[in-house]
């Protein structure tokens, strides 16, 4: 690797902390501890109203908005409209099995992405990543369950 090449992850690998730290799954992380997830983090694009999966496609990886809007939808419902710092697709990152909704990019949209092996590795290399998206992951079941209950 040359110094540029050097000196351009290191440019990238920063802005995706940055992005990383906009997001609520990522909140409660300190700077230091996102940079193996954006060392790992790889930025896609979309077109509106091109898809981001299906629902029923096996669920492979994270999705961060950075740039733009998505839509979920499940069975042909619409759920959630979701921007900038918005996760999708955080499930996969912890089980096997085949996603739940459709996430269509409603205009041009970037996104971060993480691969459920590529998160597996950083939890086993840094546990405190794991506990701080248990945490906001157990918190929004509460508020769904709270939800129901209202």
């Amino acid at each position: 690797m040359t110094d540029r090449d050097t000196a351009r992850f290191r440019m990238t690998a920063m802005g995706h902390v940055l992005e990383l730290r906009a997001s609520p799954l990522f909140t409660g992380l300190r700077a230091e501890d996102l940079i193996p997830i954006a060392a790992v983090a790889e930025t896609a694009s979309f077109r509106a109203d091109e898809s981001l999966f299906e629902q029923g496609d096996q669920g492979d990886r994270l999705y961060l908005v950075t740039h733009g809007a998505i839509e979920v939808s499940r069975d042909g419902q619409v759920l959630a409209q979701l921007g900038e710092g918005d996760c999708v697709g955080e499930m996969a990152l912890l089980d096997d099995t085949t996603r739940s909704a459709t996430v269509v990019a409603v205009q041009d949209t970037r996104v971060l992405t993480v691969t459920r092996e590529d998160f597996h590795d950083l939890l086993d290399l840094y546990p405190g990543i794991a506990r701080q998206i248990a945490a906001v992951m157990v918190e929004r079941l509460r508020a769904a369950v709270d939800a129901l209950d209202d």
